[in-house]
């Protein structure tokens, strides 16, 4: 798969989802190409398996995020910053 095809597929998933940083996206680039790896697959797994993963990794940071509104939450009680 061409960077060409890696970037139409990070740019339309920017568009339609979340924001997510470079660095996040290289990371998640680098995950999908051990998956492919580690399975065998074709390089053209790269096309099925990256939309998939770029939605995982920003569930994955919304559910940490609201772990940790709850932990500090827990922690704190209902401080000015916890009820923002």
């Amino acid at each position: 798969m061409s960077q060409k095809e890696i970037d139409e597929i990070v740019s339309e998933f920017r568009k339609s989802t979340c924001n997510i940083s470079d660095e996040e996206v290289a990371d998640v680039i680098k995950l999908c190409r051990r998956k492919i790896e580690i399975t065998g697959q074709t390089e053209d797994y790269m096309k099925l398996l990256l939309p998939d993963e770029l939605k995982n990794h920003c569930f994955r940071m919304a559910v940490n995020m609201v772990s940790l509104s709850r932990m500090i939450r827990k922690e704190c009680g209902e401080c000015a910053v916890c009820v923002l």
